[in-house]
């Protein structure tokens, strides 16, 4: 019987290699823009690290305290508004790279309590940061009556408390301000807070309306009262007492009631006719046309001792 023999067994065939595949001539351009992509990919890094990055963190990118150029301040601020923004708002280091650079300077100034308003900040290069700033001005001061003894505390046209300076700096820069007697009040917060009283804020809104012209016509102090029926009034008064009747204050004028400008106008006239004198038994000017009652002489709270 003959015996069957299986076929010869096929060789077989070994994987191709990782490298004879990557040099394939088919592949062979793809593999030389990889090599070509990494080398030039490391290369950039070596730079980067070498020349880049410090030169970013150079001198064109930091921004010292002499390159914040912030607005002048006015004469009448005692204290340095840039040193204390810079150090209340931690900006002794800025960085043009940062992203919430001009944010961070604008905080640290929109809380001082000299500021009004922020109107811009910008940042250029070389390393310079520009803060333009709106200052808060002196309008009016305010009677208050502190342990005891009287005071006058700052004020701006917006009631607005304002730090108060010292009494030798005050003499030299600050001008002689209207006065308010408001009453039994006191500021409700801190510095570059609202004084938290209806009647101071009118009666700053008054003493802004005159400006500087009040001093010619002798004029002293704004005087709010209330009467028996709780209606309030405003007044100017000399430094002896005479009067001038305002009527209500800037913006709450009833029908007919002359605006605040024609209420400066007829002081002046009446002052030039000598009919607004320094006088407590002088009769008062009527500055409201007469559509306000004629506040009385004395108002019902007690008087406090001058200034």
């Amino acid at each position: 019987m003959k015996k069957n023999t299986p076929p010869p067994a096929k060789p077989v065939e070994s994987s191709p290699s990782v490298v004879s595949v990557l040099f394939h001539p088919r592949y062979r351009t793809l593999v030389g823009l990889i090599i070509l992509c990494g080398a030039a990919y490391w290369g950039f890094q070596e730079a980067w690290q070498r020349w880049g990055e410090p030169s970013l963190a150079s001198e064109p990118y930091q921004v010292t305290t002499e390159q914040l150029l912030v607005t002048s301040q006015p004469p009448w601020i005692e204290g340095d508004v840039k040193a204390e923004a810079i150090r209340d708002g931690g900006l002794t280091r800025m960085d043009l790279r940062e992203r919430a650079l001009l944010d961070r300077v604008r905080r640290a100034f929109a809380v001082h309590n000299w500021v009004a308003q922020v109107k811009q900040v910008r940042k250029s290069y070389p390393a310079q940061v520009i803060v333009d700033l709106e200052y808060r001005k002196p309008m009016a001061t305010v009677e208050v009556a502190y342990r005891g003894r009287p005071e006058l505390l700052l004020i701006d046209e917006k009631a607005t408390l304002l730090p108060s300076p010292s009494e030798a700096f005050a003499a030299r820069n600050l001008p002689d301000l209207l006065r308010i007697d408001a009453g039994d009040t006191a500021p409700a917060g801190p510095y570059g807070t609202d004084w938290g009283n209806p009647r101071v804020t009118a009666a700053a809104k008054i003493a802004a309306a005159w400006g500087d012209r009040w001093s010619a016509l002798g004029l002293y102090r704004i005087v709010v009262s209330e009467d028996t029926n709780g209606r309030i009034s405003y007044e100017l008064q000399t430094r002896n007492g005479g009067r001038c009747v305002w009527g209500n204050p800037p913006g709450q004028e009833t029908a007919g009631e002359p605006l605040p400008a024609v209420k400066v106008e007829r002081a002046i006239a009446a002052h030039a006719h000598g009919q607004l004198k320094d006088d407590r038994d002088a009769p008062p000017v009527d500055l409201s046309g007469g559509t306000t009652p004629m506040p009385a002489r004395t108002a019902t709270r007690p008087r406090r001792a001058p200034l």
